[in-house]
């Protein structure tokens, strides 16, 4: 077609991919800060380039609700300042400091969330949802895989530390330590 068009000679054609400025910017920011986080340790300054255009970064201010108990999970957020709480029931979990992460599991498919996140102080995130991760998988296989890694073990780590508790209580309910009161 371009010879048809009466292109004297052969043609050339470059393709570059130029990151938006969001994610220059991220990149130059956050870089350092990103990279001590769990779920993207395993990146290197690259990959963390390619992650930047698939987060999307939050504000919550102290005692907001950051996502509610029954919620659909489609996201994952990471903590990159302040402290945010974990209740189920109005029960205290856990406390959640930055450089975690919440709700990991949600990348991997279609979950409802089982406790209630609240900023105990202002909250700095970034956020990866689902759609996100997938598109990432797509483009970045292994990208994609070394956060799936990562969610991985820490699917591993909340199952070990479940069947400690429940080993505990299954221990309790039959009376094991009764004898040592």
């Amino acid at each position: 077609a371009v010879y048809d068009a009466g292109a004297p000679d052969n043609v050339s054609l470059v393709v570059a991919s130029v990151p938006s400025p969001r994610s220059s910017m991220f990149v130059r920011d956050d870089h350092a800060h990103l990279k001590a986080l769990e779920l993207f340790r395993g990146l290197d300054g690259i990959q963390l380039a390619a992650v930047a255009p698939f987060l999307t970064e939050r504000r919550f201010a102290a005692g907001t609700c950051i996502a509610a108990e029954g919620d659909d999970g489609s996201e994952c957020l990471v903590l990159t300042r302040g402290v945010a709480e974990i209740t189920s029931g109005g029960a205290y979990l856990n406390t959640i400091h930055a450089g975690n992460a919440v709700g990991e599991l949600a990348l991997t498919g279609s979950w409802t969330r089982s406790a209630t996140i609240t900023a105990a102080e202002d909250v700095h995130a970034y956020v990866l949802t689902r759609e996100a991760y997938e598109e990432l998988g797509r483009v970045r296989p292994r990208i994609g895989l070394a956060i799936a890694n990562v969610l991985a073990r820490t699917a591993a780590e909340q199952l070990r530390r479940v069947t400690v508790r429940m080993n505990l209580v299954v221990r309790a309910a039959s009376g094991e330590f009764d004898d040592l009161t």
